[in-house]
């Protein structure tokens, strides 16, 4: 799905206005909203322990305006009762595995993608997954458009779902969305 030139700028304008926004001479203070949720600044390391160390450091994940396939597996993973991600205005095809996947109690939105051609579903939300799943293209995929199962949850909302061997949305196993 390919941005006019006017989309690229709005989408830019919006990420620059936001960074622009914030006070980094305050931020980590005592007067820092996000302080006062838990969240603080901390030094990025040279080096990581462990995956988890690294994912901790770099969450939440942000992915705009990319083309991401795979040849191996998932294009695209979200994972973890701490994670939250951000997928945006990205083509995501050709995956061997699932084009999204949100499982483990992740959370995130996955909005205005055009999510093709993938081995498995386009978007899966599994064990606990909760994100929002809304204004996507989700079609030619070999398996269901959107699956949720084994408690996954979220709200799929107003997507363009067509053109997949399987169901447009499958909810089994103790899914939970709201379509």
């Amino acid at each position: 799905m390919a941005l006019t030139t006017e989309q690229q700028t709005s989408h830019l304008s919006r990420l620059q206005q936001e960074i622009l926004a914030w006070d980094y001479y305050r931020m980590g203070g005592e007067d820092d909203p996000g302080a006062a949720a838990g969240r603080t600044l901390r030094e990025v390391p040279k080096t990581f322990a462990s995956i988890n160390e690294y994912l901790d450091v770099f969450e939440p994940l942000v992915l705009e305006e990319c083309a991401v396939a795979s040849e191996s597996g998932h294009c695209v993973v979200i994972k973890g009762a701490d994670s939250c991600g951000y997928i945006l205005h990205n083509e995501i095809r050709e995956a061997k595995g699932v084009g999204v996947l949100v499982c483990d109690h992740a959370r995130g939105l996955v909005e205005d993608n055009d999510i093709t051609s993938n081995a498995r579903a386009g978007v899966a939300i599994l064990s606990g997954g909760n994100p929002t799943v809304r204004l996507n293209k989700i079609h030619n995929g070999k398996d269901s458009g959107v699956l949720v199962s084994e408690k996954g949850k979220g709200r799929i909302e107003e997507n363009e779902i067509f053109a997949n061997l399987r169901a447009g949305v499958a909810i089994l196993q103790i899914g939970r969305a709201h379509v």
